[in-house]
């Protein structure tokens, strides 16, 4: 594995709430300039830090999700006569800052929650959370439109998250003008990420823009909407590739680079996936690990989590899925006072929890957790002669406490839905697999030549007494 634990948690910190970070409160590019050259310089630990071996308080992410959902009941505005009624403070110690991100983002863990659990307790909260938004919409959030209206595009994106979650666990298509005005927004707007003093930021923004509004032109069946998402990732993934290296491990605001890798898959690739795999393992190396030093360090942990998770799920990757994995643990450990809700940086105090880094946590981590047993492939090739083989890397992940026997073999099926004469991946084949572990090979399935040409779609299946894990793969012999 690529990456070991390397956290630390703070045994004694003291900071004064006088000037501690707004949360995702919005920057003016002079204010995103400064604080990113002090992020930026070389840091220093000297704050009486131990290392400490890490682990989660529950294996459930469920539970875990339950709880980021619980916390974030507190930080509602509940007068009714209030202009924020049913908005989201940002913290525990920020109670008169409530913008439409921390809604948003409330509104996805609470749907989510209802979607998993079928428990619809916080359908009261989420009503009054959309009664917000429909006052504070998030096209309509400070910062402005133009190229370096970062802050409005950041909040459609989490709209258009937010809506499609809520309209899956309820069923409840009330705010989809809503979303596509948001939508809308996005491809009206661009920023700009060639000549602007944050463009780095305005990059990862557009990125997570991108990749939400890709996910909501295939739930909407829109294909003109699904290419101009692509576009928009397309264009990201130019700036990315100028300069990969540096601009995958960046940290700006309250983002980091793995947003951007993220929103390239998740967009960009999503049309071009034979190009796929291999821009991604060159560039998968580039994402960073835990960041200890800055600004709200937590939050782009979060994020880094997501790019790992988004390595591990297309190359299947161990060391990928290990990066996330402790990345997400490093994160659920610093809610000593276990109420589910985190501070915005690393080695903050109990009573500076702060909304939105709280949902980064169940939405970019928790959320990549479920469900325990996971399996993912990843072809070398799409395309196979006949009478040739195809090599496909294959990844297993468990995420409960206990070691595992898992059973694996792989089953082969034309377009019809008959069975076709693929050999099993070295299979049937047992392993171990060790609690919150992944292990990684690559298999080679030999296809003989007497099968007929055409697409197929190729089953991989692991199995326990209580659990099953699928992959499913679409190749092409010829």
């Amino acid at each position: 594995m690529r990456n070991l634990v390397r956290y630390v948690i703070v045994t004694a910190f003291v900071v004064s709430t006088a000037t501690m970070a707004r949360a995702t409160d919005y920057w003016t590019p002079a204010e995103i300039c400064a604080r990113f050259a002090e992020q930026n310089a070389p840091a220093r630990r000297d704050d009486g830090t131990v290392a400490v071996a890490l682990g989660f308080t529950s294996p459930d992410a469920t539970s875990q999700i339950a709880d980021v959902a619980r916390f974030l009941s507190t930080l509602q505005v509940s007068d009714f006569g209030s202009a924020d009624y049913g908005g989201i403070r940002e913290g525990e110690l920020l109670r008169d800052i409530v913008q439409s991100d921390n809604t948003h983002e409330a509104v996805w863990v609470w749907s989510r929650y209802e979607e998993l659990t079928g428990d619809p307790s916080y359908r009261p909260n989420i009503d009054a959370a959309w009664f917000y938004l429909a006052y504070h919409p998030a096209f309509g959030e400070e910062g402005g439109s133009g190229p370096d209206g970062y802050y409005r595009v950041y909040n459609c994106a989490w709209a258009l998250r937010a809506e499609i979650e809520y309209r899956r666990a309820t069923g409840d298509p009330t705010h989809l003008d809503y979303a596509r005005t948001c939508a809308r927004y996005v491809l009206d707007w661009p920023l700009d990420f060639a000549g602007s003093a944050i463009s780095p930021l305005n990059a990862m923004v557009e990125a997570w823009a991108a990749g939400n509004l890709y996910e909501f032109a295939v739930d909407q069946d829109d294909a003109v909407l699904r290419d101009s998402a692509a576009s928009v990732g397309s264009r990201v993934k130019s700036w990315v590739d100028a300069a990969p290296r540096g601009r995958l491990a960046i940290q700006m605001w309250a983002m980091s680079g793995g947003a951007l890798f993220w929103g390239i898959v998740e967009s960009h690739f999503r049309l071009h996936r034979d190009e796929a795999r291999a821009w991604i393992a060159a560039n998968a190396p580039h994402l960073p690990e835990h960041e200890a030093a800055g600004t709200w360090n937590n939050a782009h942990d979060a994020w880094c989590a997501l790019g790992h998770w988004t390595a591990f799920r297309a190359l299947a990757s161990a060391s990928h899925a290990e990066s996330t994995r402790n990345l997400v643990e490093g994160l659920l450990a610093q809610d000593l006072d276990q109420d589910g809700g985190i501070p915005s940086s690393f080695g903050g105090l109990d009573v500076q929890d702060e909304s939105w880094v709280s949902s980064y946590l169940a939405c970019l981590g928790l959320d990549k957790r479920l469900p325990t047993l996971q399996l993912v492939a990843s072809p070398h090739a799409m395309v196979v002669s006949r009478g040739g083989s195809l090599v496909v890397d294959v990844a297993a992940l468990q995420w409960t406490t206990g070691p595992l026997f898992v059973m694996g073999a792989t089953f082969g099926f034309d377009v019809d839905g008959s069975a076709v004469e693929l050999n099993p991946l070295l299979g049937p084949l047992g392993f171990t697999l060790p609690a919150r572990h992944a292990r990684a090979g690559s298999l080679r399935i030999h296809v003989p030549a007497r099968t007929p040409s055409g697409v197929y779609a190729l089953l991989l299946r692991m199995s326990r007494a209580d659990a099953a894990a699928h992959a499913r793969l679409r190749i092409v012999v010829r």
